[in-house]
């Protein structure tokens, strides 16, 4: 049972972390975009939140789609 539970934790502990934008609206949460870079994702955050506070700002940023 030991070497079955230090398995187990050493699978979690090793696992690669994602990182997710989540739209969030009046009805049911859409995630827009899952990364293993969290900078990525940060840098999309602060991206939309800039246009968001200035209409006028252009937006733009290629993401790589892998299915």
């Amino acid at each position: 049972m030991l070497v079955i539970a230090t398995v187990k934790v050493l699978s979690v502990l090793l696992r690669r972390n994602y990182f997710a934008l989540v739209i969030e609206t009046a009805g049911t949460p859409r995630t827009a975009l899952v990364s293993a870079d969290a900078n990525l994702v940060d840098q999309l955050v602060v991206s939309i939140m800039d246009a968001i506070d200035n209409p006028q700002a252009a937006l733009s940023m290629q993401v790589e789609n892998f299915r």
